[in-house]
């Protein structure tokens, strides 16, 4: 039986172990957040890089879209709000769903709504676009993930995206909304 000396030394012990343990998996930590910040910032980018690549594959500028849905072969849908769709127009042979409600949160039954609109074909050609095209990127992949097969992203938008000018400044056709 140990001596209660004993029991307070090996409590001493076992304080500093756990100190050195604690102080140790600390900087393990530290060292893994760091690591583990450089790794994420790189999987981000990568991602970011697959992404865009990706993306890049399945988008059309304003003007095509505009041709395409000229000689239907191709839906244009305007995913903004209706208050956007008051302040520019809409492009004159879209058709306005919006993504989002009026609180800026992304509808429920947006993807039953794009399903109404091709009457249930998966395979129709849709194409989507917002103000500069970030919405419009993340609808597209709602849609795919819903099982669209042919969804284009109009990435310049009404207003443009910094590279390409985007629907409004090449002026290409735009209606009123009429009931917004």
């Amino acid at each position: 039986m140990p001596k209660e000396g004993n029991v307070r030394d090996d409590a001493r012990g076992l304080g500093f172990l756990i100190s050195v343990g604690v102080y140790s998996r600390l900087f393990a930590l530290a060292f893994l957040g760091r690591v583990t910040s450089c790794l994420s910032r790189l999987l981000v980018a990568i991602s970011i890089l697959f992404f865009s690549l990706s993306a890049s594959a399945d988008e059309l500028d304003a003007g095509e879209a505009h041709s395409l849905s000229l000689s239907h072969e191709l839906i244009i849908v305007d995913i903004r709000r209706a208050s956007e769709w008051r302040k520019t127009g809409m492009p004159a042979t879209s058709h306005g769903i919006s993504l989002q409600n009026f609180l800026k949160k992304v509808r429920k039954d947006f993807t039953k709504d794009i399903m109404n609109l091709v009457d249930g074909d998966l395979q129709r050609p849709i194409a989507l676009i917002c103000a500069t095209g970030g919405r419009s990127t993340y609808a597209s992949g709602m849609l795919r993930e819903a099982g669209f097969s042919q969804v284009y992203n109009i990435g310049e938008g009404m207003l443009g995206n910094g590279a390409q000018p985007g629907w409004v400044a090449r002026n290409l056709p735009i209606r009123d909304c009429e009931n917004c």
